[in-house]
């Protein structure tokens, strides 16, 4: 199914921001999430609701990841680290669902280790 261009910039208001990011040239990572995150977004089934679900998630996960040098650093570290097995069919797929636990990851350690500033 041909997704459309309004359709996907409907549903990722950060299409632009990410896609156009200034990317330094030894920076592989974020090089390679950029063109997964494209080709995933431009091949799902909007009409599935599981799957535009994922699109706005994945959509929010890329914000945060050029925005937050911690969590950038992390899934950089994490995704480097990643064995994809032979029998998994859909790559593309694989990547972004170990992208979110990656995520999901981050946030409940973030929530855990909140600092209490001690007040003088």
């Amino acid at each position: 199914m041909k997704v459309e261009m309004k359709d996907i910039i409907k549903l990722c208001p950060n299409y632009y921001k990410i896609v156009n990011t200034a990317i330094d040239e030894t920076d592989n990572v974020s090089e390679k999430l950029i063109k997964i995150y494209e080709d995933y977004i431009f091949g799902v089934n909007l009409k599935e609701a599981e799957q535009t679900k994922k699109v706005v998630r994945i959509d929010q996960i890329l914000n945060e990841y050029f925005s937050d040098y911690r969590f950038k650093k992390e899934l950089s570290d994490k995704l480097k680290n990643i064995k994809v097995k032979s029998k998994i069919e859909n790559v593309t797929e694989f990547v972004v669902n170990s992208v979110i636990e990656i995520f999901d990851e981050y946030l409940e350690n973030y929530t855990r280790n909140i600092y209490i500033p001690r007040w003088i």
